[in-house]
């Protein structure tokens, strides 16, 4: 993804798991949206209040299998508990490259508050 034309932040890759779709989109942040090419799709992320939880593995495999499904349950609870409504439309996943390449691969997760 390194060559993508218009690439703002080139630290930190995405995903966005668009719950009602099912779909799952890999990108990362763009600063202009050029004709679309066969195969990409643009997301905008809305701006918005968002609880955002940040957690680490023993490796990218345990990050994003193990501790990604665990740590999204716990955050649902979490906010459901607080009485925070969150939107099921969609989850953010980042992965910032500084904290991906450490020893225990670190990423977040932000669901979208209604």
């Amino acid at each position: 993804m390194g060559a993508t034309p218009n690439r703002a932040d080139k630290e930190t890759e995405y995903t966005i798991c668009l719950n009602k779709v099912p779909d799952y989109i890999v990108g990362v942040e763009i600063t202009e949206i050029q004709e679309e090419e066969a195969g990409f799709k643009s997301f905008t992320i809305p701006a918005g209040k968002y609880v955002k939880v940040e957690f680490n593995g023993e490796n990218h495999q345990n990050l994003v299998d193990a501790k990604l499904m665990t740590r999204q349950k716990k955050a649902k609870k979490w906010a459901k508990n607080e009485k925070i409504k969150l939107s099921n439309e969609f989850t953010v996943e980042a992965f910032p490259k500084q904290t991906v390449e450490l020893e225990h691969p670190e990423m977040y997760c932000l669901f979208p508050i209604l």
